[in-house]
């Protein structure tokens, strides 16, 4: 059995070895250590997640107003489209796996439905900024003048 470090999340030590166990003849296995079980309380209770300063979408609504109005609603009305598509992936997901009481089942639930949260909130926002673009008066479809287009 060889130590190795995992790939994502907390850098917990975990055993690697062969069992045939529940996984079946030739499976490799895994186990956190006890430095491994250290060093995730640490990690989930010592150390704030860090959160993401940058979203490519709202940047690009952000620039949105350089585009025609029908060209942005129809940037917003695709951003709604994946939104609903992502839901979907996760409620089909939800309904395909068997859950139980333990304690993966109960986490894994909870980090599921955030994402079918997200997915809703980020499909109604688009809807609605869709709509808000759309009823703009003519005039937004002028973009607005910049280097390129020196104001009269």
């Amino acid at each position: 059995m060889a130590a190795r470090r995992a790939r994502s999340g907390p850098r917990c030590v975990l055993l690697e070895g062969t069992g045939t166990g529940a996984l079946g003849v030739g499976r490799k296995e895994y186990a956190i250590t006890e430095d491994g079980k250290a060093e995730l309380r640490s990690w989930l209770t010592g150390t704030p997640p860090t959160t993401t300063r940058r979203s490519d979408t709202l940047l690009r609504v952000f620039f949105l107003g350089r585009l025609t109005r029908l060209e942005a609603v129809t940037y917003l009305e695709a951003e709604a489209s994946r939104a609903a598509a992502r839901r979907t992936a996760f409620q089909e997901m939800e309904e395909s796996i068997d859950w139980d009481e333990g304690p993966l089942s109960v986490y894994g639930r909870i980090v599921l439905e955030y994402g079918v949260r997200q997915s809703v909130m980020h499909e109604d926002w688009a809807r609605w900024a869709a709509e808000h673009v759309g009823a703009l008066d003519e005039s937004a479809d002028a973009p607005p003048p910049g280097p390129e287009a020196p104001a009269p």
